[in-house]
């Protein structure tokens, strides 16, 4: 729940709320450039999320490839907290990497669900929606406070840098507990779902 609720509440942030000003204020890109880079991390959200979609049963493992993208989206975060101010090319990049690595959400979906009680399928699939985009709503007024605190005029970079360094922590956070989370391979559960409908 603490990687489901963060991973889509970072990449909406960045998306909806963060990358339009930052590009703006920081390096005072026009609206073409600013949507041409804002489109692409869109696409590559959208790509990325076909591609989880096989990837635990390619690799039989679905706590491993959610950690290993969000992974990717963590480095990331790291080396733009770390240098604020980076061109736009190369943030550019980092977004569109941000943008597909973070869309393991039915991955994380299909991992919580796992560990969820036949019976309580039904709530527990409504927790995890809830924690989702739960996390975009909390980390958006979240940053946006952050961001105001931080903000100098004189240094145009100084809210940003503060709402990344958000980002990033949280992230620590929540893939140190996932780390210790059980897997629950899709073979098991293929097995475990075949022996229910037998048994009935």
């Amino acid at each position: 729940l603490p990687l489901i609720f963060v991973n889509y509440g970072v990449v909406g942030g960045l998306r909806g709320l963060w990358a339009d000003p930052y590009l703006d204020i920081v390096h005072g890109l026009g609206v073409a450039e600013i949507g041409s880079i804002i489109f692409f991390m869109a696409v590559a959200m959208v790509v990325g999320s076909f591609a989880y979609g096989p990837a635990d049963r390619v690799f039989n493992s679905r706590k491993w490839v959610a950690f290993c993208g969000s992974c990717v989206t963590f480095v990331c975060l790291g080396y733009w907290a770390f240098n604020p101010i980076l061109p736009p090319v190369t943030l550019a990049i980092l977004l569109v990497a941000i943008g597909f690595f973070s869309l393991c959400y039915a991955v994380l979906m299909a991992h919580a669900t796992a560990n969820i009680p036949q019976h309580m399928a039904g709530r527990g699939v409504t927790l995890v929606n809830f924690f989702n985009m739960g996390g975009v709503g909390v980390l958006q007024w979240t940053s946006s406070q952050v961001y105001r605190e931080q903000e100098n005029p004189e240094i145009p970079v100084a809210g940003f840098e503060g709402v990344l360094w958000l980002y990033f922590i949280l992230f620590v956070i929540a893939l140190a507990i996932y780390a210790f989370s059980r897997d629950v391979r899709p073979d098991a559960t293929s097995d475990r779902s075949a022996k229910a409908k037998a048994a009935s």
